[in-house]
């Protein structure tokens, strides 16, 4: 591969990386909006906010952020733009190259799969 073939493809992966983090940030951020905004405006928890009587206060929080409509797309949005930047640089992390990028791809996977773990 030539050099400027290597850099197109790492930018690229970098880019899908990048999009990927902000979207589960900002998805992530904006179903916590949707929440708090319908539990201030009705007074009480809304119905997607369902959860099992012995749950712990981190699950019932995720489990009802990752039940939102902005949850499960920011989960499927997440997880589809890591595995997208590890497509893109198959070659090079075959090679034995590209670490740090499989590094944050897979831990933008499993954030991913977290968010939607207490919905499946």
């Amino acid at each position: 591969m030539t050099s400027t073939t290597i850099a197109a493809t790492v930018a690229e992966s970098s880019r899908l990386l990048s999009w990927g983090w902000m979207l589960l940030g900002m998805l992530g951020f904006g179903s916590l909006c949707m929440f708090a905004g319908a539990l201030l405006a009705s007074g009480h928890a809304p119905f997607w906010a369902g959860g099992a009587a012995g749950d712990s206060v981190p699950t019932m929080i995720l489990g009802t952020l990752g039940r939102t409509p902005a949850g499960w797309i920011a989960a499927v949005g997440g997880g589809a733009a890591g595995l997208g930047a590890i497509w893109r640089s198959r070659v090079e992390i075959l090679a034995g190259k590209r670490l740090l990028l499989v590094a944050s791809a897979a831990g933008l996977i499993a954030l991913s799969f977290v968010f939607l773990l207490p919905v499946l």
